[in-house]
């Protein structure tokens, strides 16, 4: 089953932590039915890319399929490029390749688990089209 799922959050700054919230909408369909579901996180102490970390998990924790391909839509330059290497820090123990931990071990760590957990293929791209950003 593929899930699409469009993440937008109000988080600007790379280095300022503040409060603020993250939406997601998740478009589906199961047995010829269109499945549709919206909700907003709020977190604290994040900056932009903690906060769209954060609307992956919550959005994670939301679907129950198993086996499926699930397909972020996020615009964050870090989430979409360092996710490639997910299956090489598993291997490294969330560490790089000078033997430091990782940004966002933690959040990472729990991403990893949760997809293992239900055996599905994540997917990540930059395109967030303008019609989903209004239903967010």
């Amino acid at each position: 089953m593929r899930v699409d799922i469009y993440i937008e959050t109000d988080a600007r700054g790379l280095y300022k932590k503040d409060r603020g919230a993250t939406w997601f909408l998740m478009e589906s369909t199961y047995k010829d039915k269109p499945i549709t579901k919206s909700d907003r996180v709020t977190w604290y102490e994040q900056n932009r890319n903690g906060a769209a970390l954060e609307g992956v998990l919550y959005a994670l924790s939301q679907i129950r399929a198993k086996e499926s391909d699930l397909y972020f839509h996020v615009n964050n330059l870090y989430i979409c490029g360092y996710s490639k290497k997910l299956e090489e820090w598993k291997k490294n123990g969330f560490m790089n390749k000078k033997g430091y931990p990782i940004k966002y071990r933690e959040l990472w760590k729990r991403i990893s688990e949760m997809q293992e957990k239900r055996k599905n293929k994540l997917y990540f791209s930059r395109d967030v089209p303008e019609a989903k950003k209004e239903k967010i």
